[in-house]
């Protein structure tokens, strides 16, 4: 691809946050032209307190702003550690992708976070959670962490129509029986964004940047986010959600 030697950066402004009794919403804008919608994440649990804005935005712009040779600058902090690893990330995106460009990312820096994580062989000590679409992946996943998970996310519009009403409820009522039968909370969340992605950048490539955003909206609510695989370690594609990038 080639690229503008001095490409019109994305400018990623502060979110929108809306709260009713049913649910919080948060939106912003990817300025990919003056017509692209605003993306919004919308949380089925009005208790949900959005953390690292500025993470979920990078994550949800940066495939993007690759695909298309813009650089990213965005108005809220980002922790450094995020900024940094968003480079050797970018490396390998290009070793899989070379029409993509490597592209700037310029953001304010928060402070680090306090306190040590949980060491990866220790259940999460402020809590767990498994990406959960209610496939078989999936359900591995929930019944190997049994005892370390609590929670599990369903994202409405990772591959499901927003518009598909009825199915959206039929997967809603059966994934809450499920949770039901594994002991597991369920946080549901409805978004817009691969409206947006699809339009740019093939979802096999990109999706890895949703399953991040919700990550880090979530992040003050769990510890750790488990990705059901895909693959097996023998069968590994170049991926947008693969070993070496979700970490």
């Amino acid at each position: 691809m080639a690229s503008d030697p001095n490409p019109l950066a994305l400018e990623l402004a502060s979110p929108k946050v809306r709260r009713d009794d049913e649910a919080v919403t948060i939106s912003w804008s990817i300025p990919l032209s003056e017509h692209t919608p605003e993306v919004y994440f919308r949380f089925l649990n009005p208790q949900v307190e959005p953390a690292h804005l500025g993470e979920a935005m990078l994550s949800t712009a940066l495939y993007l702003g690759m695909a298309t040779g813009r650089p990213l600058r965005s108005e809220l902090a980002a922790s450094p550690e995020f900024v940094t690893n968003l480079e050797p990330l970018q490396d390998l995106f290009l070793r899989w992708f070379p029409q993509f460009s490597r592209i700037q990312i310029d953001a304010p820096e928060r402070e680090p976070l306090r306190g040590r994580a949980t060491p990866l062989w220790e259940p999460a000590r402020q809590g767990a959670a498994v990406m959960f679409s209610g496939g078989v992946d999936s359900f591995h996943s929930a019944v190997a962490l049994e005892g370390q998970i609590q929670t599990a996310i369903y994202i409405h519009g990772f591959d499901t129509k927003l518009e598909d009403l009825r199915y959206r409820s039929t997967i809603s009522r059966e994934l809450q029986a499920a949770c039901s039968e594994l002991g597991l909370d369920l946080i549901e969340v409805e978004t817009n964004l691969r409206d947006i992605s699809d339009e740019h950048c093939p979802w096999f490539q990109y999706h890895g940047g949703m399953l991040s955003a919700v990550c880090h909206l979530l992040a003050d609510r769990f510890e750790r986010v488990f990705i059901p695989s895909s693959y097996t370690y023998d069968q590994l594609n170049d991926c947008g959600s693969h070993p070496l990038i979700d970490p």
